[in-house]
């Protein structure tokens, strides 16, 4: 009697591009412990599930669990980025919150974080986040004006690396 997994992967081999099977792979992956075969999976998964950006947020978290946080900070861009183009503000904001509490004194996160807080009409979390990073960062003069400034040159940032991404998951590997 073969295993579920070589079950999945016998389907998989007659039908590669079964996204239902990569997921379920996946989640079976995680839940036996195999974290870095479920990381190959859910990558192959969200090349072929471009609007899903869910899967990048779970590739995020197998990265933090995996000790792997550069990565991790990625593929948090990554889902926010994904999240906000195909108008999935909920897991924009899961991918971000998860993001500023893997960089509690990282600026530039912090300031992203008070920057959705703020369109969101959530003033009270937002001016929580600033006087956080404030007290963090004492040397920053760290108004709403310049909150609203430096939001705005991130956000530019932000669409030039967006795009350069996108560039480069378009080159033949």
């Amino acid at each position: 009697m073969s295993s579920p997994v070589h079950r999945l992967e016998a389907a998989l081999a007659r039908r590669p591009a079964d996204a239902r099977l990569l997921q379920q792979l996946a989640d079976l992956y995680v839940r036996s412990g195999y974290l870095l075969k479920a990381v190959a999976v859910l990558r192959q998964l969200t090349e072929l599930a471009p609007e899903r950006a869910d899967l990048p947020l779970a590739l995020a978290r197998l990265h933090v669990e995996l000790e792997l946080i550069d990565d991790a900070e990625e593929w948090f861009d990554v889902a926010r980025e994904r999240a906000l183009r195909v108008g999935d503000e909920l897991v924009a904001a899961e991918a971000l919150n998860a993001h500023a509490r893997l960089r509690p004194h990282d600026v530039v996160v912090q300031l992203r974080l008070v920057e959705a807080l703020l369109r969101e009409d959530r003033h009270d979390e937002a001016a929580t986040t600033l006087n956080r990073l404030r007290a963090a960062h004492p040397e920053l003069p760290l108004s709403l004006a310049t909150v609203r400034s430096a939001c705005h040159a991130i956000r530019q940032r932000d669409a030039i690396e967006a795009q350069l991404r996108s560039m480069s998951f378009a080159q033949p590997n």
